[in-house]
Parts: structure tokens; C-alpha cells; sequence
């Protein structure tokens, strides 16, 4: 699975002065700017219904797909002592059909961190999914770590989520997935239900070294 950095970029304000060489005397210094004001909470429903409102926009003469969401959890799930959200990715493909025939397709990836949004677009498709759609979540992210908080399973050692319908030989609901390559737990986005291995693998040995 293909790993996301998140990037943090900082805000700079420089401040100028003028000065009146005719009177001899310096203007006021001018007012600084007001600070933009962010939230300091990632809501990833929000951020998931915005980005599609945004894609639906952008490329609208495209056809595009919801792929998958990853989450950065500011702390350890074997650690946690809440749920705070520190970057959230969503990922879509987007197919245009070309003048000349054929098609082109691209990976959309909305990356956000408190205060900043980055939108990159990469030549290529995605893979391992099956595409997303809203109805099929009615789990929030909340729900759903406090589902897997809740749980007898033992806890990852792993900072990261990613709300996604795996691909497979079984068919599945979409899956919140907490964990990392040694260790994860499925959290069913619809019924709710937390298990420790992957719902699409169901009865099936996995291919050593997949990831979900």
C-alpha cells in the first residue's frame, strides 16, 4: 500500500515601514494582517464531503472515483488516549477521455494537515480497491476508533487508519483498517463489527507480505 507523507508548510508575515523624506518624519507603521484562523481539529467527514464537492468541480469533465481515505492519528493506538487526528488523505482516480481516443487517468491526492491543504496529481491508477462511495459508510472515524478502543483485540502499534473497500476473493463492506503490516484490526463502516483479519481474505491465506 502505497505510504502518504504528510507536509507541513509554515505561515510567514513580513511587515514593512515607510518613511515621509519631504517632512522628515516616518508614516505610521502599517496595520499587520490578522492571522488566518484555522480549526485545530480534523473532522474527516468533513474533509472527505468537502473534497468530493471539490473534485466533483475540478474535474468535472472527468470521471472520477473515490478510492480510499488515510488517516495519521497523532498517537500510538496502543497508547492513545483519544482520537486526535494530525493528517488526512483522500485519494480519487480520475479518467478523461482524450481528443485523439483513449483515455487518461490520474491518482487526485487532497492531503490535509491543521491549516493547510495540498492537492497532487499524479499520472497513473490506483490499485487493491474497490471504489468508495458514501452510502457505503455510516460509520464515522469516531465510531469507529471508539469500536476498536472497545475491543478485546490487541491493540497495534500504529498511528494509522485507512477507510477503504479491500479487494479480494471474498467480497466485503467498507473497512476502517487500523494498523500496520504486522498488525491490524477491521472496523465493518456500515455494521460496526471489529475482527482481526481482512473480511475480503475471509477463509483464505493471505499472500505473505500483503498489506490491506
Amino acid at each position: 500500500m502505497k505510504k502518504l507523507l504528510f507536509l507541513m508548510f509554515g505561515l510567514l508575515v513580513g511587515l514593512g515601514l515607510t518613511s515621509c523624506s519631504s517632512c522628515g518624519k516616518h508614516a505610521p507603521e502599517p496595520e499587520p494582517e490578522p492571522a488566518p484562523q484555522y480549526d485545530d481539529t480534523l473532522i474527516v467527514e468533513e474533509l472527505i464531503n468537502a473534497d468530493l464537492d471539490d473534485i466533483s468541480t475540478q474535474y468535472a469533465d472527468s470521471l472520477f472515483r473515490w478510492y480510499e481515505t488515510d488517516m495519521l492519528l497523532e498517537s500510538y493506538l496502543d497508547e492513545a488516549e483519544d482520537n486526535t487526528v494530525s493528517g488526512v488523505t483522500n485519494v480519487f482516480q480520475t479518467v478523461t477521455e482524450l481528443p485523439q481516443g483513449g483515455y487518461d487517468t490520474h491518482v487526485i491526492l487532497y492531503s490535509h494537515v491543521v491549516g493547510t491543504t495540498t492537492v497532487e496529481e499524479q499520472h497513473g491508477f490506483w490499485t487493491e480497491n474497490i471504489v468508495l462511495t458514501p452510502d457505503a459508510v455510516t460509520l464515522t472515524f469516531d465510531e469507529a476508533f471508539d469500536r476498536v478502543m472497545q475491543s478485546n483485540f490487541v491493540k497495534p502499534h500504529s498511528r494509522y487508519c485507512t477507510l477503504r473497500i479491500p479487494l479480494g476473493p471474498v467480497r466485503c463492506n467498507a473497512q476502517y483498517v487500523f494498523g500496520n503490516v504486522k498488525s491490524q484490526l477491521y472496523v465493518d463502516a456500515l455494521t460496526g463489527e471489529v475482527v482481526n483479519e481482512n473480511p475480503a481474505f475471509k477463509g483464505f491465506n493471505m499472500p505473505l507480505g500483503e498489506w490491506p
